[in-house]
C-alpha cells in the first residue's frame, strides 16, 4: 500500500510540475534523497550515486572538466520509468 500511495504521489507531482510554470514548480514540495560514494583501487575508480547527487572530476587545474555521473531525478523520462 505505501508504495502504491507514493508511486500516486510521484505521478500526481509529476503532472503537476510539467502542467505548470516555472514559477509555480519551485513551491512544489519534494522529497527524496541523496548520496555518493567513489571508491579508488590503483587505477581503477568505482562511483556510485543516488538521487541529485553528482560526481566531476577535472584536470589541468580545472581547465578540463567532465561529469562522471548523472542524477536520478524521478521526474526524468527515463528514471521515470525504472520507477514505474
Amino acid at each position: 500500500m505505501t508504495d502504491d500511495n507514493f508511486l500516486e504521489m510521484l505521478y500526481d507531482d509529476f503532472k503537476t510540475r510539467f502542467a505548470e510554470t516555472k514559477q509555480k514548480q519551485a513551491s512544489v514540495n519534494r522529497a527524496g534523497s541523496c548520496g555518493l560514494a567513489v571508491m579508488i583501487i590503483n587505477d581503477d575508480i568505482y562511483l556510485i550515486n543516488v538521487g541529485d547527487s553528482r560526481a566531476v572530476m577535472s584536470k589541468g587545474q580545472g581547465t578540463e572538466y567532465g561529469a562522471l555521473t548523472t542524477d536520478h531525478k524521478p521526474m526524468e523520462k527515463g528514471e521515470y520509468a525504472r520507477i514505474i
